[in-house]
């Protein structure tokens, strides 16, 4: 089987792309191919042929017109049996395989119609509109398509009766990468990842990191927002962008994870691959307190629900679990274990290994 996954957005190493799914598919005996928009070049790196159709453009029309078509050019060409998208923009010009009988794999990576109501770079007064557009455009072609893949059991409901042939694949780590370390609460050290946004909860690491001042440490790395310079997030220790395994690192070497999503967009839903990563590496969790959050944390039993806006119950959440070291070392067990036993990229790679097989017996 000839497999082509497909994504002008996601970097070529991204880690559901490229670190779980694609080595997935080389380990079960499959030729794979990615192709991306990076600018980087074509190389063979680990056994998957990476194809870059040049630099992304920067204009916004340009990147939805041009790039996406010359990815999905580049992917027919291939003549693959499969071609596995990333991103809904590609959704444009996928009609160009479904004519050549090509099975269609649609990865919805998040719930976009909740997402398009909190694009800035939308009229205010446009996003509603654009939001239901989307919606009715997405679902109209999902339809035609052979599989779709979600990240979340919350979206199953919806894209399953769009397309009967959708599956759940989880944002689960990779328990290779997290060796079982013990952690040590003698001083706080706060480490996040990923996208620095208001939404996703910048602001409030801002506030809990100047609240808890010299108690304890806030670090961040990632990409910021143009409009805010590093000097102004306060007392946070920002280390720019990251290669994974200096990530990887932060994680083993910090003892509390903190997740302060604003209850906005899709960010009520608790399956974060950041809390997977925090639980795998032992650590207790500071998750919101509205939403699956709840939830989640009476499931796992491995962090605290807290108020994300509210920097001094933070602070008194963060002092709690120092000064309460068996405490919070049993929630970062429990974390660990559930890791083990149900949240790993382990658990759950065979359905994606399944689903290929299947859509391949169903087109014989």
């Amino acid at each position: 089987m000839k497999i082509v996954h497909v994504s002008t957005v996601h970097p070529r190493n991204d880690i559901r792309i490229f670190k779980k799914e694609c080595r997935a598919l080389v380990e079960a005996g499959w030729e794979v191919h990615l192709i991306v928009a990076d600018g980087l070049g074509d190389e063979l790196h680990e056994s998957i042929m990476v194809h870059d159709i040049g630099k992304r453009s920067n204009n916004r029309l340009v990147r939805l017109l041009i790039n996406t078509y010359h990815a999905i050019s580049t992917a027919i060409k291939l003549k693959p049996d499969i071609i596995h998208i990333h991103d809904p923009e590609l959704l444009l010009f996928i009609w160009r395989a479904l004519f050549r009988k090509i099975r269609i794999v649609y990865d919805i990576h998040e719930d976009m119609r909740r997402q398009i109501l909190l694009k800035k770079y939308i009229p205010n007064y446009l996003r509603k509109l654009t939001s239901v557009v989307f919606g009715i455009v997405e679902d109209g072609i999902s339809s035609k398509l052979s599989a779709l893949i979600v990240p979340q059991e919350s979206m199953l409901k919806h894209y399953i009766e769009i397309n009967n042939e959708c599956i759940n694949l989880p944002n689960y780590v990779d328990l290779n990468l997290y060796p079982l370390k013990r952690k040590l609460f003698t001083r706080p050290v706060i480490f996040h990842a990923g996208a620095l946004t208001n939404d996703r909860g910048l602001y409030n690491m801002i506030n809990l990191a100047n609240e808890l001042a010299e108690r304890g440490d806030v670090v961040v790395a990632g990409r910021l927002p143009k409009d805010i310079l590093p000097s102004a997030i306060g007392l946070i220790k920002y280390m720019g962008n990251l290669e994974y395994s200096d990530v990887l690192n932060w994680y083993a070497d910090s003892n509390i994870g903190v997740i302060l999503y604003n209850n906005v967009g899709q960010y009520h839903m608790a399956s974060a691959v950041k809390s997977f990563e925090y639980m795998a590496s032992s650590m207790p969790i500071l998750m919101p307190n509205f939403g699956e959050w709840i939830e989640f944390n009476m499931k796992t039993n491995c962090g605290i629900n807290v108020d994300v806006n509210d920097a001094v119950s933070i602070s008194a959440a963060v002092m709690w679990l120092v000064e309460n070291p068996i405490d919070a070392e049993r929630l970062g067990r429990n974390g660990r274990t559930c890791v083990e036993s149900e949240y790993s990229w382990q658990s759950v790679s065979g359905r994606l290994i399944n689903l290929y097989i299947n859509l391949m017996k169903e087109n014989k």
